[in-house]
């Protein structure tokens, strides 16, 4: 299924973009519309409290440096995998990093990426199969 993106502002329409849904993402862009906020959840990594935002476009939970810092990660391996942002500019990976992860009374040892960035941290859909009930609550 395609999807046509006609510029409104043009009456002439001749700037038309097709793009396949099949392959479409969407991404939080910061848009100031405060009618859906961020689904942020509480989690303690490693035993500190943090505050992460769910982002369900990611397979991965993304920790910034300072936040890794902050949890006491000392120990972080080296990969080769690649990270892009929605614009597809790179965002450069430090390591990955085991951590423990409690979510209300549920213990697991996860995998994250720590990056170079002071972004908020994100939690991925691998964290979110582990502790399925994060999106059932009310």
């Amino acid at each position: 299924m395609n999807i046509e993106v006609i510029d409104d502002d043009d009456d002439s329409n001749t700037d038309h973009k097709e793009y396949n849904l099949q392959n479409l993402e969407v991404y939080n862009m910061g848009v100031k519309d405060t009618t859906y906020y961020a689904y942020n959840v509480a989690v303690s990594i490693n035993n500190i409290p943090k505050l992460m935002q769910v982002d369900t476009g990611t397979r991965y939970s993304i920790l910034p440096k300072l936040t890794a810092k902050t949890v006491g990660i000392t120990t972080i391996h080296k990969t080769d995998m690649r990270l892009t942002g929605y614009d597809g500019s790179a965002i450069k990976i430090l390591g990955l990093a085991n951590v423990n992860v409690k979510y209300e009374g549920n213990s697991h040892t996860l995998e994250a990426i720590v990056v170079d960035c002071d972004k908020i941290p994100l939690l991925g859909r691998m964290w979110l199969h582990t502790f399925n009930n994060i999106l059932k609550r009310s």
